[in-house]
């Protein structure tokens, strides 16, 4: 479903003036553009982010350690010039692959496909697989020898494990080698958007359904047909 980023459009995102246009893509459910209509914006919901940390008892590991989703809303608030406070939309700045054998099954009946185009200063980018590592509340090593170290030290705290994820946001310096064959190219970048405006947004797509081209007497197989504008938010 994910696209790989060139580096050439990942250099001219990063070094944009703050004012600048950055188009994004963003998979959302109908409800959530239903709910932006009320409030003129769409932004993310705490109800589907993920909880804090636990044990294997299912207790909290850290009564101070955020949510995975509240860390990237506190690096949003010290990154970020008039942060509203919410939590971000999650966007992607190459748009996903829509074809029916992938979308159906990966994002669902009810999902959309937003693009959208907001200026520079309100989209954090960071590398998507690096994430994992905040989701999973890993330490992010650089290399396996780092890996290696810190596991032989008995692993890190959770102070080291935080600052670790700092990393993620280090999207436009080059790998070395040894990197990339232990975290690789990174080149599935992630934009976490402080609200997206009705007024920013320029097509809402729908995934055409195989039924449908049938009954609407479309030649030739589903994948060719990728999306169709489902709807232009006024």
């Amino acid at each position: 479903m994910l696209k790989p980023i060139s580096r050439s459009r990942l250099v001219a995102v990063l070094s944009a003036d703050p004012m600048a246009p950055v188009r994004v893509w963003s998979a959302q459910h109908r409800d959530a553009l239903s709910a932006a209509r009320q409030t003129g914006w769409l932004s993310g919901n705490h109800q589907f982010a993920f909880g804090r940390h636990t044990d294997a008892r299912g207790e909290v590991e850290d009564p101070d350690h955020p949510s995975p989703y509240d860390w990237m809303r506190q690096q949003m608030a010290e990154l970020m010039p008039n942060f509203s406070g919410d939590y971000p939309v999650w966007g992607w700045l190459k748009r996903p692959s829509t074809r029916p054998s992938i979308w159906g099954e990966a994002a669902g009946e009810a999902t959309v496909l937003v693009s959208a185009i907001v200026p520079r200063h309100r989209v954090l980018l960071s590398d998507f697989d690096d994430w994992h590592a905040v989701l999973n509340d890993w330490y992010l090593s650089r290399t396996e020898a780092e890996d290696n170290e810190v596991e032989a030290a008995g692993g890190a705290t959770p102070a080291q494990r935080r600052e670790s994820w700092l990393r993620i946001f280090e999207t436009g310096r080059p790998r070395s080698a040894e990197e990339m064959e232990w975290r690789g190219p990174g080149r599935f970048v992630q934009a976490c958007i402080d609200r997206v405006h009705l007024s920013e947004i320029v097509h809402v797509y729908e995934q055409v359904q195989l039924s449908r081209l049938h009954l609407r007497g479309v030649n030739g197989p589903a994948t060719d047909c990728i999306a169709a504008e489902f709807e232009r938010i006024e």
